[in-house]
């Protein structure tokens, strides 16, 4: 989105589509008991997946999912994600058993937010962020709308979530933690929406993404954190994280 006008997603997810389960890694990797860098392609889908056709794995296109004018250029192959050591923590939720940190999911949220995005910002960041979602197999196409889940502004998915803390627990293991003070701060893996016109994000829709490695973000384009984000203690209350757990 980066700032611009976010497509709304209602056409979008009123589609329903297959999405096949991504390949997992290790347990040793999950853990990050093995080496620093991601095994990437352990953790895409098997065979070739062109984002536009939706070619492989069963997977769809993102022609399939949103109507773009004009077409855009399928985005080049990118380099192996260099994701460091990540170790579980506990995140509790009043009233809930405590769970741990996924590792294993937050290694293949990161690396397919990295591999299909569009290589720049297209106004389309809850768009491919739903698609990243569905990929890594946190939410299927019909779960939108059977949860209430709001899909024509970014902010709008940080607003259900905190309304509907044990849906998000149950139905997609994501739970929120506290929002740390510095970007590189952020678990790989985390799902992170910014409210309404945050440090320069869009002021309508707010803006959503998942983070690929320290300091970095990823939705239909990539960029460094916005540390001005994290500013003050205020700036913080609106910029919700939330971390796959098991």
């Amino acid at each position: 989105m980066g700032g611009f006008l976010d497509l709304s997603m209602t056409a979008v997810l009123a589609l329903s589509f297959f999405v096949s389960p991504v390949a997992s890694e290790s347990p040793r990797d999950a853990l990050g008991v093995q080496s620093g860098v991601s095994r990437t392609r352990s953790m895409l889908p098997s065979g070739p997946l062109d984002p536009w056709a939706g070619s492989g794995a069963g997977v769809p296109g993102i022609s399939s999912v949103v109507a773009f004018s004009p077409r855009p250029t399928p985005p080049k192959p990118r380099p192996l994600l260099h994701i460091p050591l990540l170790h579980p923590f506990v995140v509790r939720l009043r009233g809930a058993p405590a769970k741990h940190y996924d590792t294993r999911m937050a290694r293949r949220m990161a690396v397919i937010a990295h591999q299909y995005n569009a290589g720049g910002f297209r106004r389309l960041c809850y768009a491919y962020s739903s698609w990243h979602l569905q990929i890594a197999g946190i939410i299927s196409a019909g779960k939108w709308a059977e949860l209430g889940i709001p899909t024509e502004s970014a902010a709008d998915f940080a607003r259900w979530a905190e309304r509907s803390p044990r849906l998000l627990d149950e139905q997609l293991r994501l739970r929120r933690i506290s929002t740390p003070e510095r970007g590189a701060a952020m678990p790989v893996g985390s799902l992170v929406v910014f409210g309404r016109g945050l440090c320069g994000y869009n002021r309508r829709h707010g803006h959503i993404g998942i983070v690929t490695s320290p300091g970095m973000i990823c939705s239909d384009g990539c960029e460094a954190f916005r540390e001005r984000c994290l500013k003050t203690s205020r700036d913080r209350r609106k910029v919700y994280v939330y971390v796959p757990v098991r």
